[in-house]
């Protein structure tokens, strides 16, 4: 059966939004001087840092008293939201007959984001990388996705942002690949993406109109 594989984080969900929400209230409730968002934000390295490395400089810009902890990820995991065009777009591809499954790099977490938002029905396969033990761009973690969704690898296509991490674990797994621009230009040294997408939305319309 055919096979959609997604990333998560800036993919399905919008990981950079959810978290300009939770710094919003984070600093209202401690009364951090203007521009303090955008300070976070910038903690935040695009997501380059861990969740720790996260936590410990924040405390330090900031100076908090008492000091950021990792219990912050329960409010943090509450401010992800699920598109309704993102929704449809998951709706669609299983009518026409996809099996769908999330590939995603990270722990316990990821899950949580899923339930929240209801995406576990909409569904076929999770496969989350510190949980099963293999991270992408290894191509272990797309496959073993595609084995929980009870979909063919071969004749697959995967959806992400990260060039390295998803596009290139998709060439690895031998699968087509969809890598949303966000803004961004294809890296000149990675081997090209199947199709470019400004949308997770338009990334599936991209899937469904390509020929088998």
């Amino acid at each position: 059966m055919a096979l959609l594989i997604t990333d998560l984080d800036e993919t399905l969900l919008e990981r950079r939004a959810a978290l300009r929400r939770w710094a919003t209230g984070f600093a209202a409730d401690r009364e951090l001087p203007d521009g303090s968002v955008e300070g976070i934000l910038e903690e935040d390295r695009h997501g380059a840092r861990t969740r720790a490395q996260f936590v410990d400089a924040v405390n330090r810009r900031f100076g908090l008293r008492p000091p950021l902890t990792l219990a912050y990820l329960a409010d943090y995991v509450a401010c992800f939201e699920l598109s309704d065009a993102a929704a449809a777009a998951l709706v669609e591809a299983r009518s026409a007959g996809w099996r769908i499954a999330i590939a995603t790099n990270g722990d316990q977490p990821q899950l949580d984001k899923i339930d929240h938002v209801g995406l576990r029905p909409l569904v076929d396969g999770i496969a989350v990388s510190d949980l099963d033990g293999v991270r992408k761009p290894d191509p272990g973690l797309l496959l073993l996705a595609a084995r929980r969704a009870g979909g063919d690898i071969e004749g697959a296509w995967m959806i992400g942002d990260d060039p390295v991490n998803d596009i290139q674990g998709a060439h690895a797994a031998g699968v087509r690949s969809v890598w949303l621009r966000r803004g961004r230009t294809w890296p000149v040294d990675l081997e090209p993406p199947t199709v470019e997408a400004t949308s997770f939305a338009a990334a599936v319309e991209d899937v469904l109109r390509a020929p088998g």
